[in-house]
Order: C-alpha cells, then sequence, then structure tokens
C-alpha cells in the first residue's frame, strides 16, 4: 500500500463520531499554507472517509464553502482536508487510487486558502491562523 499526503485542517467543533457517514458539515479556520500540518498517512491507515461541506471560517468571510473530506484513521484520530483542487487529477477520489497502487500521492493544500494567501500578501498582510502578525496586538 502507498502513501498519501495531506494538510488537515483544525475543526472548531468536532462531529460526533456517530453521525458519520450524514455528510455533516465541517467548519476550520482560514490557515497560511505554512501553518498547516503535513501528515503523510498509509492508505491501509484511513479506516473510512466521506464528502463533506467545509466552512473555512475567517474574520473577513466566515463562511467561504469548500469541498470537504472528513476521514478516520485506525488510531481513531479524525481529520478533515479541503478537497477543492480545480483539477480533477488533484482531488482527493485520484490521488487515494494513486495511493492505493502503492505511490506516494498528495493532496494539495486548499486551493481556496492558497489564492486567499496570495491576496493577503499583495495587500501587505501576514496572517498565521486568523491572526494579523502585523498587528500591536500582545
Amino acid at each position: 500500500m502507498g502513501f498519501i499526503r495531506l494538510f488537515p485542517l483544525e475543526e472548531i467543533h468536532p462531529t460526533d463520531p456517530a453521525r458519520f457517514g450524514y455528510g455533516d458539515p465541517a467548519r476550520a479556520r482560514a490557515i497560511e499554507r505554512f501553518a498547516a500540518p503535513e501528515w503523510v498517512v498509509q492508505v491501509s491507515e484511513i479506516r473510512r472517509f466521506e464528502d463533506c461541506p467545509l466552512y473555512l471560517v475567517s474574520e473577513e468571510d466566515p463562511n467561504v464553502l469548500v469541498d470537504g473530506i472528513r476521514m478516520e484513521l485506525r488510531a481513531g484520530t479524525w481529520l478533515v482536508v479541503a478537497n477543492d483542487a480545480p483539477e480533477a487529477s488533484d482531488r482527493f477520489e485520484t490521488q487515494i487510487e494513486l495511493a492505493m497502487q502503492g505511490r506516494v500521492a498528495t493532496l494539495p493544500f486548499s486551493q481556496y486558502l492558497t489564492e486567499r494567501e496570495r491576496a493577503l500578501r499583495r495587500a501587505g498582510v501576514r496572517e498565521v491562523t486568523g491572526t494579523r502578525v502585523d498587528s500591536e496586538e500582545p
């Protein structure tokens, strides 16, 4: 079995595991790419997964909706990842198939969050996990 590289986002209010399969929405903070953890998961460690709506929350836009995947690992850990790549070849379904063929596949970091980060940098703003670094707050 292969591996899949993921950039999970932390759910603000984790969903009850008993609700798995209902496609309940997930909410996660809008973060920059370098602030996102990187996981490399062996495909056989994924117990189950489902599509779910994923709301990315930030001060300027608290309800950005993108496609998401919620998964449970065999160790009992729950992960939520964005699945909003514009190309079908970069989306979860294709990448998990590649990983099942014994390859190391990568589910890219959220397209929306990548574009948001570029726009903030062009505006001269740097943000980490919802907190502006250029502010004078302690």
